[in-house]
């Protein structure tokens, strides 16, 4: 590796012109690279890459992300009114919201049948 002060002496040779006759590849502050020797120098502005269209994970599945769990209106009712299961056929504020409820949300067919609301 080159020290600083190397450096910085063949960048002052690279400017004022003074620089041995072989072929030399540098950069500078703006990107652009010097190829060649005295007497024939190319200049290429902008070396940096193209700016990247697309999406590049275009053929990678994404993970499936999984949703919380929705509750049913009869779920969000029985917890509600704090009922456990056990009491669900007991519950005479559960059968009134059923009988009101049954053709538009769901109330499992178990308790619908034991309420009487089948025929």
């Amino acid at each position: 590796m080159m020290s600083h002060a190397a450096r910085e002496s063949e960048r002052e040779a690279l400017r004022h012109g003074k620089h041995d006759s072989r072929c030399t590849i540098s950069f500078n502050k703006r990107s652009s690279l010097h190829i060649g020797d005295k007497s024939e120098r190319i200049r290429w502005y902008n070396l940096r890459m193209s700016k990247q269209r697309g999406n590049p994970n275009w053929c990678q599945p994404q993970p499936l992300v999984s949703f919380p769990p929705v509750l049913s209106a009869f779920e969000m009712e029985t917890r509600k009114l704090r009922l456990s299961p056990d009491e669900f056929v007991g519950s005479e504020p559960l059968k009134e919201w059923a009988r009101k409820n049954k053709d538009q949300k769901f109330v499992p067919p178990d308790l619908l049948q034991a309420w009487g609301f089948t025929s």
